[in-house]
């Protein structure tokens, strides 16, 4: 090759050239791989890296040859930015603290601000000149403050709904006091309704008016399921008192152990 055995003047350039570039290179790396070797001895890298990747590592800590320079310098860059950052932001953090504690520059917030004007402890001009720092013009800063104001929730605008307009379609009442999404209205609607709770399912059961599928139907929308329909349903009926259970028992001249059983189904006891 014309670099192992120039005869030009261009080859012996060339030559010479390449020959810098490799000292430098070993230079560079004989630098690099010192400080990449310590970088992962004292962050303990070598416990944490993945096997795909260690003999990169081997062979920046000890090159084998030249032209690593730039991958082991970028190695140690990114390492080194990572550690310091990581380490000195506690510092940092200090010294803002120090800073602000000499210039204590801070504001309140436009919603802080707003929160305290809402409770009466800033007046009027405090509270534009606060929202005006925080870069609303005067009428910004009262849609700013609209927006922190409590609002009734969707079930609650329903409900006045249904009192101050047609109760069987709060809809065009509550779309004047909130873009509430069609598509999900129905939900809203059917959430804001009464609904049969198992007490009352119980006494319908009792009195006729639903039979046995109605019952565990409504039940089963109460939120019952399985055996547990069966045994709320027997619930429903009322246990004659302790009283009673113990006539019934001496005039059939049951056993004590069923006056006992009887006596606690009555919630007594025994």
């Amino acid at each position: 090759m014309a670099v192992e055995s120039p005869t030009t003047y261009g080859d012996y350039f060339w030559a010479k050239q390449v020959e810098a570039q490799t000292l430098a290179a070993k230079d560079m790396e004989s630098e690099m791989s010192a400080m990449a070797s310590h970088l992962m001895d004292s962050l303990e890298i070598r416990e944490v890296i993945p096997p795909e990747i260690a003999a990169l590592f081997q062979e920046i800590e000890k090159p084998t040859g030249a032209f690593l320079g730039e991958v082991g310098g970028r190695f140690v860059s990114e390492v080194a930015d990572g550690a310091v950052s990581k380490t000195v932001s506690p510092l940092f953090e200090s010294i803002g603290y120090l800073s602000y504690m000499k210039w204590p520059t801070k504001k309140l917030t436009p919603e802080a601000t707003a929160t305290l004007y809402q409770r009466k402890r800033i007046d009027r001009p405090f509270f534009l000149e606060r929202l005006r720092m925080g870069g609303f013009e005067p009428i910004e800063a009262q849609f700013q403050y609209d927006a922190i104001r409590p609002y009734p929730s969707i079930p609650d605008l329903v409900t006045y709904a249904r009192y101050h307009g047609d109760p069987n379609n709060p809809w065009s009442e509550v779309s004047k006091r909130f873009d509430v999404d069609p598509i999900d209205w129905p939900v809203w609607d059917w959430l804001s309704l009464q609904r049969l709770n198992t007490l009352q399912i119980q006494t319908l059961y009792k009195r006729g008016v639903i039979d046995e599928t109605t019952a565990a139907l409504k039940l089963a929308e109460a939120g019952w399921r399985g055996n547990d329909v069966n045994y709320v349903k027997q619930m429903s009926w009322v246990v004659p008192n302790a009283m009673l259970l113990v006539q019934g028992d001496l005039h059939q001249k049951v056993g004590v152990s069923q006056i006992l059983k009887d006596i606690a189904i009555a919630d007594i006891n025994p």
